[in-house]
């Protein structure tokens, strides 16, 4: 349902949207901001959904730009939808602060880097919002509205880390819709450690290299244990490396990891446990 493009797309331009720039880093009122924006990513990616509510209202309270307080929101009702929880009120919502942050972006006419990521991230999550909903060619009318801003990106003046987040973006996936196999490996020297989610589904999706995929996937399910997504990730991994026994252990104590889990509701539940059972199935179709 999700082509390796979107999923690839959606993921960098998160993490260029919560890691801190070196732009940043001289404001005391923006080091508070990327403060509270790493904590809620931090909830967020532990699936700790109450939590990363509770930081969104502080957010909203902190004089947060509109336009920035609209994507956290976006992001927020994404991964929620993500979780199985509420699915379609959340894409819903999701949609709307997106639209929202598109519109305020647009009358903005200062596009200094930090408003550049934002209209990025909003067109890119725009574009994978429309292919989850099966709308193939909204979706890629919004990446290449990304692109357009990536290109702005390139151009400008202003230093920032997150721009060879960015420009690796552009690089390649402009270069995978050509060929559908070319690979660039030096645009990865400068990724840190937090960006092993977006490495994990290049080396999955695109690269076929499982065992460094799975590298990345342990390192994910390590640092968020409460992750259901990665954990789903790593089992998919390890059916499609055929080690069946690891993958039986893993389902074993994945299945009761979702059980058990008070950070989740019912509905979240039932969402992973028949995502994981369905992907068990379809690996062993006999």
């Amino acid at each position: 349902m999700t082509s390796p493009l979107h999923k690839g797309i959606f993921l960098l331009l998160t993490l260029s949207l919560s890691v801190p720039g070196k732009s940043d880093a001289a404001t005391p009122e923006k080091q508070d901001e990327n403060i509270l924006i790493s904590s809620f990513f931090k909830y967020l990616y532990n699936f700790s959904f109450h939590d990363a509510d509770s930081m969104v209202t502080v957010i909203s309270k902190s004089g947060l730009d509109k336009i920035t307080l609209a994507n956290v929101r976006a992001n927020l009702y994404w991964w929620k939808a993500l979780s199985g929880d509420a699915i379609e009120s959340n894409i819903k919502a999701c949609d709307s602060n997106l639209q929202e942050s598109i519109r305020l972006s647009q009358k903005d006419e200062n596009k200094d880097v930090n408003s550049l990521f934002n209209i990025i991230y909003s067109y890119s999550l725009k574009a994978r919002l429309e292919n989850y909903r099966g709308n193939t060619l909204k979706s890629i009318i919004n990446f290449y509205k990304s692109v357009n801003y990536i290109e702005d990106c390139q151009h400008n003046n202003e230093r920032d880390e997150r721009l060879n987040l960015v420009s690796g973006l552009y690089l390649y996936f402009m270069s995978y819709i050509e060929s559908e196999y070319f690979v660039i490996h030096t645009m990865f020297f400068t990724f840190q450690k937090g960006d092993n989610y977006f490495l994990m589904k290049i080396n999955t999706d695109i690269e076929k290299k499982y065992s460094k995929a799975l590298e990345n996937a342990i390192f994910l399910t390590t640092k968020h244990p409460n992750n259901l997504i990665y954990g789903y990730e790593e089992l998919k991994l390890l059916l499609k490396m055929g080690r069946e026994k690891e993958a039986q252990v893993f389902y074993k104590n994945f299945t009761e990891k979702i059980n058990s889990a008070a950070f989740i509701n019912s509905i979240q539940k039932k969402h992973f446990l028949y995502l994981s059972e369905e992907l068990v199935k379809s690996s062993n179709p006999d």
